[in-house]
C-alpha cells in the first residue's frame, strides 16, 4: 500500500509522491497561503478533511465498483444455477426462488466486498468510531432523502402511478422473509451500493471531474433500479428521479462529510422504507 500524506491547503490523504493535490490542485513544493478567517470555510475544510480518512488506490476503488456491477451480475447467475438444480427452474418464478437468489446474493457480495477492502476495514471502523459529527449529518440526509422520495412518491400516487419493478420486488421479499429482509436491504445491500457508487465509483471519477462524477454516478444509480424489461416502462421512468435524486443526495453526503455519512444515511433510508412495509403488512 502506498505511502500517504496530508495536502497543505485542504489537508486530504493524498499519495506522498504526489506533487500536485488531485482535489485542491495544489503545489505541494510551494508552501500554500491560507486565508482562512470565515469560520463557515474553517467548519467546511474540517470536514473535507474527515471525509477522506480513508484514502484507496485507484485500482482499488475501480475494484469495487466493477465487482459491484459486473461481480452482481456473475453471483446473481451463480445463485440461479445453483438453485435451478437444487429446486428446479419452476422455483425461481416464484417469490421464495426469487428471495432466495436475491438474499444469497448480496451475502456473497458483501464477503466479497470485505475480502477485497481487507486492510482497509479496520481503517473504516476506526472511521466511524472518530466521525461522530459527520454521522449526525449523515443520519440528517438520510431524513432528507426520506421525506424527498416521499414527497416524490405521494406526487407519483396523485398521477395515478404506483412503484416500480424494484420496489414491488422488495416488498413482496420483506413479506416473506422479514428478518433476512431487513438484514439485506436495510443493512447489507446500502452498504454494498456505498462501496460501489460512492467509496469505487464516485471516489475514481471525482479524480478527473467533480461535477462530472456527481452526473455519472447520480445517473448510474438509478438506473440500476430501472427495469428495461417491465411491462410499464411509463412507470418506471416516472418513479427514475426518485431515485436519481437520492444518488445525487447520497454523492454530497459522501464527499462532504465522508463514508461513515454516507453509509448511515443510506441504511436509514433502507431501513426506514423495509420498517415500513412490515407495518403496512400489519395494519
Amino acid at each position: 500500500m502506498k505511502e500517504l500524506k496530508k495536502c497543505k491547503k485542504c489537508g486530504l490523504l493524498i499519495e506522498k509522491d504526489k506533487d500536485v493535490c488531485p482535489f485542491c490542485k495544489t503545489n505541494q513544493n510551494i508552501e500554500p497561503v491560507i486565508e482562512n478567517n470565515d469560520k463557515k470555510e474553517s467548519i467546511k475544510l474540517e470536514y473535507l478533511s474527515r471525509s477522506k480518512g480513508l484514502a484507496l488506490s485507484n485500482l482499488k476503488e475501480i475494484a469495487l465498483f466493477l465487482l459491484g456491477t459486473i461481480g452482481l451480475i456473475l453471483i446473481q447467475l451463480i445463485a440461479i444455477g445453483i438453485t435451478t438444480l437444487a429446486c428446479g427452474k419452476d422455483f425461481l418464478t416464484t417469490t421464495k426462488g426469487n428471495a432466495i437468489v436475491i438474499i444469497s446474493t448480496y451475502c456473497i457480495l458483501f464477503s466479497l466486498m470485505i475480502l477485497v477492502l481487507f486492510k482497509d476495514n479496520i481503517k473504516i471502523l476506526l472511521d466511524f468510531k472518530n466521525s461522530k459529527l459527520n454521522l449526525l449529518w449523515g443520519f440528517l440526509m438520510g431524513i432528507g432523502i426520506i421525506i424527498i422520495s416521499f414527497l416524490y412518491n405521494f406526487l407519483v400516487s396523485l398521477a395515478g402511478k404506483g412503484s416500480n419493478d424494484n420496489q414491488e420486488n422488495i416488498v413482496s421479499i420483506v413479506n416473506l422473509y422479514p428478518v433476512a429482509a431487513v438484514l439485506v436491504f436495510g443493512i447489507l445491500g446500502p452498504i454494498c451500493e456505498e462501496f460501489t457508487y460512492r467509496l469505487g465509483f464516485f471516489s475514481v471519477l471525482k479524480k478527473v471531474n467533480k461535477y462530472l462524477a456527481y452526473v455519472v454516478v447520480a445517473v448510474f444509480f438509478g438506473f440500476i433500479h430501472f427495469n428495461a424489461s417491465s411491462e410499464d416502462l411509463i412507470n418506471e421512468l416516472i418513479n427514475l428521479p426518485n431515485y436519481i435524486i437520492a444518488g445525487v443526495a447520497l454523492c454530497f453526503t459522501y464527499d462532504m462529510f465522508g463514508l461513515p455519512a454516507s453509509i448511515t444515511a443510506h441504511v436509514l433510508n433502507n431501513l426506514v422504507g423495509v420498517i415500513q412495509i412490515l407495518l403496512l403488512k400489519l395494519l
